[in-house]
This record gives C-alpha cells, sequence and structure tokens, in this order.
C-alpha cells in the first residue's frame, strides 16, 4: 500500500471512529507557517489579530506561561483527541523551537465550535464569532475544554492528607464528596491534571438566624473572582480579600431557605414544605478557599451590568481604581480553611489588561514574565519592560492575574 493510500485509510478509520466533520476539516487544513522574528527570548510567541481576537490572544499568553501546564504538554502524557486542546499543544510545542510570530486561526475556529456547541444563547446575533469577548469567559471556556480533553471518566478525586482529628476529618471527607458530585452533575466525569492545575474549591458557611442551624458547602471554580471596594482612595489585593472574606447578612430577596425551619411548617395539599414555609434571614460567610489551585487565576470584578428599560439594552460601568498586587509573595495562608494547610503563596507569572468600557469591547493584552523579565504581549507585538517600568506591569488596567505556587 502506497503512504498516500495509507494516510486516506488512516483519514476514513478516524472518521468512521466518531471524529465530527469540523474537527476533520480543521485537521486537513495546512498549518501556517511560523515566521521568525527578533529572536530575544527562547519562549516570546506574538499571535497575530485576526480581528477582534485579542481577548483570546492575551488569555493564550497567560496560560502558555503557565510552567507547571507547559511542562505536562512536554510530558506528552494526553491523547490528542481534542481539537481545541490539539491546537493549544501545538502552539506551546511550536514556541519552544524558538521566538517566533504565527496565526492562531486554527484555535480560534476551534473556540469558536465550542462556544457554539456550550453556550448557544450567546451566540445568536449574526457576526457574533467576529466580535470582542470577555477574556474571562474565554479562559474558562478554554480551561473547561482542556480538563474534558484529558480528564479520566470515572476518576474520583481523592484526599490522601492524613487527619487523625475527627471534626476536621469530616471536613475534608464533607467536602470530597461534593467536589465528585458537582463534577459529575456538571457532566465532566472526573479528574484530569488540567483541574489538579487550575481549580479550587471554595468553603461557604450559612447559619440561620431563626434556628441557629449552619450548612456548608465547598462550590468550586477556575477563578478567584474579587468584587471591588466602593472607596475613593487605591487599595491593594489585600484590602479585597478582607471584604470579600466578610460576613453577609442574607435579607430581602437574599434571604436563606432553612432546611430545619423548613420541616417545622404544615404544608397544605400534599405541597413540600420547601413550596410552603417563607424564608428566614441568615448570615453568609464566604471567601475563604478550602483547596487552593496550584496555580491561581484572581479575577477583579471590574465590570458591572444594569439593564436599561428605555433603550432595551445592556449598560456597563466599569470600576478603573488602582488595586496594587505583589510580584512574588502573595500569602493566602490566612485565607485558607483547610484543616493543618501548610504556608501558602503565590509568584506571579501572567497578567491580562484591559483598556475601554466593557468586556466585550475595548482591547486586551499580556504581560507574562519570561527568563525573569516583564514581556508585553499585544497581539503581533511585544516589549521587553524594563526595571524602571514596572507601572507597565502594576497598573488599574489588569483583569485577570496568574499566580503560581511557590513550594518551600
Amino acid at each position: 500500500m502506497t503512504d498516500q493510500k495509507k494516510i486516506q485509510q488512516k483519514k476514513w478509520t478516524e472518521a468512521i471512529e466518531g471524529y465530527k466533520h469540523h474537527e476533520l476539516e480543521l485537521m486537513e487544513r495546512p498549518k501556517p507557517k511560523p515566521k521568525m522574528i527578533f529572536e530575544y527570548s527562547q519562549t516570546i510567541i506574538t499571535f497575530d489579530n485576526l480581528g477582534n481576537t485579542c481577548f483570546l490572544n492575551s488569555v493564550i499568553q497567560a496560560m502558555i506561561h503557565s510552567k507547571q501546564l507547559r511542562n505536562f504538554i512536554l510530558s506528552g502524557q494526553y491523547s490528542v483527541d481534542s481539537t481545541i486542546w490539539r491546537e493549544f499543544v501545538n502552539i506551546v510545542k511550536t514556541g519552544c523551537q524558538g521566538t517566533i510570530e504565527m496565526s492562531p486561526n486554527a484555535l480560534h475556529e476551534a473556540f469558536i465550535y465550542r462556544k457554539k456547541e456550550k453556550e448557544p444563547y450567546a451566540c445568536m446575533e449574526p457576526g457574533w464569532q467576529h466580535e470582542q469577548q470577555d477574556a474571562e469567559e474565554a479562559f474558562t471556556l478554554l480551561v473547561n475544554a482542556f480538563h474534558e480533553a484529558i480528564l479520566i471518566k470515572g476518576k474520583a478525586f481523592v484526599d490522601p492528607t492524613p487527619c487523625n482529628d475527627s471534626d476536621k476529618r469530616k471536613l475534608i471527607e464533607e467536602s470530597i464528596r461534593q467536589l465528585n458530585r458537582d463534577m459529575e452533575i456538571n457532566r465532566e466525569g472526573g479528574a484530569s491534571e488540567i483541574s489538579k492545575m487550575f481549580l479550587n474549591q471554595w468553603y461557604e458557611r450559612v447559619q440561620c438566624l431563626q434556628c441557629k442551624r449552619k450548612n456548608r458547602k465547598y462550590p468550586f471554580s477556575y477563578h478567584f473572582a474579587l468584587p471591588m471596594i466602593n472607596t475613593s482612595g487605591n487599595v491593594d489585593i489585600y484590602d479585597l480579600l478582607k471584604n470579600n472574606s466578610r460576613r453577609e447578612h442574607m435579607t430581602g430577596e437574599e434571604a436563606y431557605h432553612c432546611e430545619d425551619c423548613c420541616q417545622k411548617c404544615s404544608p397544605k395539599n400534599g405541597a413540600l414544605p420547601t413550596e410552603k414555609c417563607t424564608k428566614t434571614d441568615g448570615f453568609k460567610k464566604v471567601g475563604k478557599i478550602f483547596r487552593p489551585a496550584d496555580n491561581l487565576v484572581i479575577k477583579f470584578q471590574r465590570f458591572k451590568s444594569s439593564y436599561n428599560p428605555s433603550t432595551g439594552t445592556i449598560d456597563w460601568d466599569k470600576d478603573e481604581k488602582f488595586v496594587d498586587y505583589p510580584l512574588t509573595g502573595l500569602d493566602l495562608t490566612n485565607w485558607v480553611k483547610y484543616p493543618g494547610h501548610p504556608r501558602l503563596v503565590y509568584k506571579l507569572r501572567s497578567i491580562v489588561f484591559h483598556i475601554g468600557s466593557t468586556p466585550h469591547g475595548g482591547h486586551y493584552r499580556a504581560g507574562s514574565l519570561i527568563n525573569n523579565r516583564w514581556v508585553i504581549l499585544d497581539d503581533s507585538k511585544y516589549s521587553i519592560v524594563g526595571e524602571h517600568q514596572m507601572k507597565k506591569i502594576v497598573n488599574n488596567e489588569a483583569v485577570l492575574l496568574f499566580y503560581e505556587k511557590i513550594e518551600f
């Protein structure tokens, strides 16, 4: 059999095994040849802007400079059946060959296909795929896609940490059960190396003010969202952390529906207690990390949206307050709820910046620590940041911070 026939046979075999037509189309397209540019660092990659794709370019830059993720990709210990994961892997491996400029066209098309599949409600307007999008939403979509691409289905999350204290062991076991249940509910079906790198689990406690019952929850996410503080002066990231972990009084529309108080009511006509009983006031305590990620992504919630009834559109308001954040030594030890957790300190690896008034407009760019020097990565351009130019790295344009845990 000739080489050409072998290649054709392989394509038909893959199609029979269930590859989608869209994925096959992407696989058959020729890869654009990278164009070599000034070779300052062997790990600098720049990306062409394909038309309002700076949001995706900046997120890709931040992710490819995660040391843990890059080393995992170079290990080759995973499958590449997913198009979006395969294209990301190709970018990382190509970047290891030298400083290059390349087009992320194949990854962008795979991103668009994934968004249409997972978020059809957000893809109804004509031409949406050519418009600017939210960088944080893009990161969440990518990390979920990568997780699903390499997860081991049926593999449960486990916690081997020894703990002889029965109360602390109860917290650990309770959190693991909820994490496995939630991952199954979200159809993500198991653990993966991606979830080990980026997934955070939180500790949330609500107390009913009527019966004093306390209820614990352990939600998970791939980023740490920090609301901004309503103050006229500048703040630092620790101010946002303190504000986020305060006790919140739940009342009115936000009142707590206590399960114990609900059981005391007398429903009629066979109605469930939850359908009969009214909500009660409660206190909600949030902001504690139960299981912190090795790669911690912090989001500054600068944007607020509101519906404008006169125009029938969504209005956006952006808080452009300066928030100081450390390049190294971000100490989150006091914000960890996990029993007996050791000191938790992070170093900043990448930042996503935004200029503009809405998350779906304006311009995104990235900053990454490459070979111990900060580099601004702005689509197909890049610039080295000098020692006296750190305002380019720590400023009020930051919306996403990518921190990496320091091992002691």
